[in-house]
């Protein structure tokens, strides 16, 4: 065969002929284009592996206190910028899901959750969140102790509230082991506006718990129009994690590791733009803190933790 006749079989593979033209078909032979991508079905449970777009907006009006469940592993979903609201629930303690992710290998991406109790959660691993904007009543995403390899990227999570009773406000709760946030913006996470004073509870951006070593979380932003120091940027108990590069502005306890635990906290920025009571950086007495820039907090590091190259200024 010579090189002609391989280049017109070649050409062959990515042309189609229709009605006299030709015109390209675009991607890998085999792989579903975006003009192939189903509806999200009216129920909205996604039970086969494929591409799904949204292609209105959606609330829990169907009879189930989810929007959308996925069960099928193998998933992408766009919701093409699309809005999932859940409606004022009958009671404040109501759990309502805006997606529900129970296979594994799936994507979401470029679209509103609004007002439902938790916005997203995992039951699955090697799940991608990426560009989507989340404000929920109690918590953004929250994932089970078993998953893994969750990257959650490029969104935003405002004005966690509405859960009153409950006191927290979480951005992400229990990342999963071997995660990555990355590129977020975390804005306003306050604990529950309204809450009794004397209640325990704070506004938490990013819990990392036992089930979430090996994660990294990096060049995010953490910002706060009200101060005090019952907000938190990053939250570790028993996990070793890596923050990194990340910028923190008006939020009362930057870093929080509880006793044990071990958290390598290199490279970012806190700032307190007015003295706060009870404020730290970093509260941890292990691990490492190294070459972070610290502007403003009453605390800014606890005795105790490894490092260096950190700059200081009241």
């Amino acid at each position: 065969m010579d090189s002609f006749q391989k280049f017109c079989l070649t050409m062959a593979a990515v042309f189609v002929v229709t009605g006299g033209y030709m015109t390209f078909s675009p991607g890998t032979p085999g792989t579903p284009t975006a003009t192939q991508a189903r509806e999200v079905p009216a129920s909205g449970n996604i039970s086969e592996p494929g591409q799904y777009t949204l292609r209105s907006n959606r609330n829990n009006g169907h009879g189930s206190n989810t929007i959308i469940s996925i069960t099928a592993s193998g998933v992408e979903l766009d919701l093409d910028g699309n809005i999932l609201q859940c409606a004022p629930p009958a009671s404040p303690d109501t759990v309502t899901t805006g997606i529900n992710i129970a296979g594994n290998d799936v994507i979401v991406r470029n679209g509103q959750l609004l007002g439902c109790f938790q916005a997203i959660s995992i039951a699955g691993s090697m799940v991608t969140l990426e560009d989507l904007i989340i404000h929920a009543r109690y918590m953004g995403v929250t994932a089970t102790d078993d998953v893994a390899n969750l990257t959650v990227k490029s969104s935003e999570f405002h004005d966690i509230a509405g859960a009153t009773e409950l006191v927290y406000a979480v951005g992400i709760n229990r990342p999963g082991n071997d995660c990555l946030i990355e590129g977020n913006f975390f804005r306003n996470i306050h604990r529950q506006l309204g809450a009794r004073s004397d209640a325990d509870g704070e506004g938490v951006a990013v819990i990392f718990t036992a089930g979430s070593s090996g994660c990294v979380a990096r060049e995010n932003r953490h910002e706060n129009t009200e101060i005090n120091h019952l907000e938190i940027g990053y939250w570790v108990g028993n996990a070793q994690v890596t923050i990194q590069g990340n910028t923190l502005i008006n939020i009362g306890r930057g870093v929080a590791v509880s006793k044990g635990t071990d958290a390598y906290v290199v490279g970012n920025s806190f700032t307190m733009r007015q003295p706060t009571a009870e404020s730290y950086a970093i509260g941890a007495t292990q691990g490492l803190a190294a070459d972070n820039t610290i502007v403003g907090y009453e605390t800014p590091l606890l005795e105790g933790i490894a490092g260096g190259g950190n700059v200081i200024t009241p």
